[in-house]
């Protein structure tokens, strides 16, 4: 039976840690306990925490749908239904999703193992990619390295009504179907979350990759290209000089470039984002950010990032509190509305080694 996509299927509204309500009020966040936190988006504050599953997925309809591992295959994911509400009830556990038997499924997207999420209040599907090469110590022979290699890939359906489970082939992605022209461009590098990517991405009814121009004064440029016909749309300059670091919001839609620190000091510094709509191509905002700020959100008029400081160790144990850190800015004034910790550790260098 083959899978016909449901065009009323939709993106999550991706946080860092996790997602929000379409209306951006409430976010659901993996915390530090293997858990999920429920917060308020507009002051900080928690609603709830719990324990029955780890990473949050979608929200729909007073509900929301997170995973979790099997405790005891690897290869196994469940879909959970938690009620929205104060009391945070387990509404619904899926049938098992079960993978080939080489795949360890993480519910945080890696190299090894990863996926993508769309859903509405009646179905959930799950697009995933699995990996596996060998990683012992010596250089193996090449028997053993075809026997440790494997790739899949497929497409869970999952009906969040009933918990009912099907598991379909890969669908055929937009972007493949685009002329050569497309995929000849020689796209330049950015962040996306935690991880480096390249080439191009769906940014809505667009697609659109960055493209670095080296000379006398290199420019970095976003081009775009309009859903079905790929004819080239836009093509707008986003920085010009060397060590620009781009990074690219979950949902495609918005573009963050800064120019990276070339003195050790001003790695501890603030510096500024240029924020451009990827739809238009145009500037939007400027923001203050931190260095280090990652997983980049937007979410109405306001930007979520982490931040993860480690302060210098001190005292004669060499202990320090490392802090992963939530921060919300409105994109209009720059204003730091609300900052929260969300995972704390105390940590200490070993001792120096004497002979």
């Amino acid at each position: 039976m083959s899978y016909e996509p449901n065009s009323a299927l939709v993106r999550p509204t991706i946080i860092p840690r996790g997602v929000a309500d379409s209306e951006g009020r409430r976010g659901y966040l993996a915390n530090a306990d293997a858990g999920i936190s429920a917060f308020d988006l507009k002051t900080g504050d928690l609603f709830w925490t719990t324990d029955a599953a780890t990473q949050p997925a979608f929200v729909a309809e007073g509900q929301l749908a997170a995973l979790k591992r099997d405790g005891q295959r690897a290869n196994v994911l469940l879909v959970v239904m938690l009620e929205v509400d104060d009391q945070c009830k387990v509404a619904l556990i899926s049938e098992p999703i079960v993978f080939p038997d080489w795949v360890t499924v993480t519910t945080v997207p890696n190299e090894d193992f990863s996926f993508e999420v769309w859903g509405n209040a009646n179905e959930l599907k799950l697009q995933w990619e699995a990996h596996a090469r060998y990683r012992g110590g010596a250089a193996p022979s090449l028997q053993i390295q075809q026997q440790a290699t494997h790739d899949a890939s497929g497409v869970a359906r999952v009906n969040v009504q009933t918990g009912w489970v099907e598991m379909l082939p890969p669908e055929e992605q937009v972007v493949r179907q685009f002329p050569k022209r497309l995929e000849e461009v020689d796209t330049a590098s950015f962040k996306r979350g935690t991880r480096w990517d390249t080439g191009s991405w769906i940014a809505g009814e667009k697609v659109a990759a960055l493209v670095f121009e080296d000379g006398e004064e290199p420019v970095l440029i976003l081009k775009t290209w309009r859903l079905p016909a790929a004819e080239e749309e836009t093509a707008a300059a986003v920085g010009r000089g060397r060590r620009l670091v781009p990074e690219v919001t979950p949902d495609g839609q918005y573009l963050f470039v800064y120019r990276k620190a070339i003195s050790e000091g001003q790695r501890h510094e603030a510096t500024r984002w240029q924020v451009f709509s990827v739809a238009t191509g145009g500037l939007i905002a400027s923001l203050t950010l931190e260095r280090g700020a990652q997983e980049l959100c937007v979410v109405g008029n306001r930007v979520l990032y982490i931040v993860e400081e480690s302060p210098a160790v001190t005292g004669a144990t060499k202990t320090g509190v490392y802090r992963s850190i939530l921060k919300t800015r409105e994109m209009v004034s720059n204003k730091l509305l609300w900052e929260r910790t969300l995972r704390e550790r105390r940590a200490s260098r070993p001792p120096r080694f004497r002979q």
